[in-house]
């Protein structure tokens, strides 16, 4: 018969007691037949110690859990999706205006720059950040901001992004209309840091506005000196009280989301891009129609820049250029367009064509922007 021995130790001299529950049930305890040490409430567990099938675990009783499908609720937080063809040269900066995708500048009381910063590594990844550089020393803010079309009523939100500055005013501020709330600033120490803000969004909130720029806790203006900057990337939203890892979609969901409210129809890359196939309605006068890849946001206002013969069609084996295009009408799944002066070869109604570009400078896009 095997024995049960308990064995005191020779330098301790406190006082070890078994009490038994209160049962009237006679139970027995089995001991492992090995060495080691019983594990208790005060006990770590080794992982290596884990052995066999782990029972089924059931998620109902779960919290903190991460919301399941897209996280992000801004777009574009990594600035992978340009259509307005922002480059690592320098542009100035003009306030309420986009360089690049749903990233609407911020500039107030100063002038600007801004571009694509170099591909470089942010916390374990290799990212192509915004950058901002201040061109004139006074009290103002710069950075960008995105209003949120999605704002999640009544829900608790954290935003997040990676900043780099050599201002200690770089901060992510939220708004909902009612209320400011302010991430951790940034050292200024000019190197990589997170910055988050947890804030709850009204019930009756009207909007969302996100900033990351530099700025004071109130949107406010901050002392700013030339050639200070804020590089920005993994630009993030997201349902609950945890700044998660950055969300990458893939090229494809990040350009349709992008094209709800910008679409670049005819890009500005050279000439000789294709808008359409053009019908005259009368002599010297064609329109066409336009189908848009994504539904957008709204109605949307064409834009394009004008100049003289910067686009042509070609119809009944001629090239007839003209300078303006107007519309007729639009919807946001489509646009009636029609050119508007400067067309006089006398290409007479019943004709079709092609329209394109004939300058470097010409393009045609679609905004719905917030």
């Amino acid at each position: 018969m095997a024995k049960v021995k308990i064995t005191g130790h020779a330098s301790g001299s406190g006082v070890l007691t078994i009490t038994a529950p209160n049962t009237s049930t006679n139970r027995t305890v089995t001991l492992p037949d090995s060495t080691g040490t019983l594990l208790d409430t005060t006990s770590g567990l080794d992982a290596t110690k884990l052995s066999g099938n782990l029972p089924a675990l059931s998620g109902a009783s779960l919290t903190n859990i991460p919301p399941q499908g897209r996280k992000n609720i801004i777009i574009n937080g990594d600035f992978r999706t340009n259509q307005y063809g922002l480059t690592a040269s320098t542009v100035a900066v003009t306030n309420g205006a986009f360089n690049i995708d749903r990233a609407k500048n911020y500039l107030v009381g100063l002038s600007g720059t801004v571009a694509l910063g170099d591909a470089e590594a942010v916390n374990g990844t290799y990212e192509t950040p915004l950058k901002y550089t201040a061109g004139s020393t006074a009290s103002g803010r710069i950075g960008l901001y995105q209003t949120v079309e999605d704002y999640h009523l009544g829900e608790t939100l954290t935003a997040s992004a990676w900043v780099k500055s050599d201002n200690a005013n770089a901060r992510i501020v939220a708004y909902d209309g009612s209320t400011t709330t302010s991430s951790n600033t940034h050292t200024g120490g000019g190197g990589w840091e997170l910055l988050k803000v947890t804030f709850s969004q009204r019930t009756n909130a009207s909007q969302l506005y996100i900033w990351t720029a530099i700025i004071s806790a109130t949107v406010g203006s901050v002392s700013v000196a030339s050639g200070d900057y804020i590089f920005i990337t993994k630009f993030q939203c997201e349902r609950g009280s945890v700044a998660t890892e950055f969300e990458r979609l893939t090229n494809a969901e990040q350009l349709s989301l992008c094209q709800r409210y910008y679409y670049l129809h005819a890009t500005k890359e050279g000439g000789a891009h294709p808008i359409g196939s053009a019908a005259f309605q009368s002599t010297n006068f064609a329109d066409f129609n336009l189908h848009f890849p994504t539904t957008m946001r709204t109605k949307p206002t064409l834009q394009y820049v004008s100049g003289t013969d910067y686009y042509t069609v070609y119809a009944n084996d001629q090239l007839d250029h003209f300078s303006d295009f107007a519309t007729r009408n639009t919807s946001p799944n489509a646009a009636q367009i029609y050119t508007n002066g400067g067309m006089g070869t006398g290409i007479a109604a019943g004709h079709a064509g092609v329209c394109y570009t004939r300058n470097v400078n010409a393009f045609m896009a679609f905004t719905a922007e917030l």
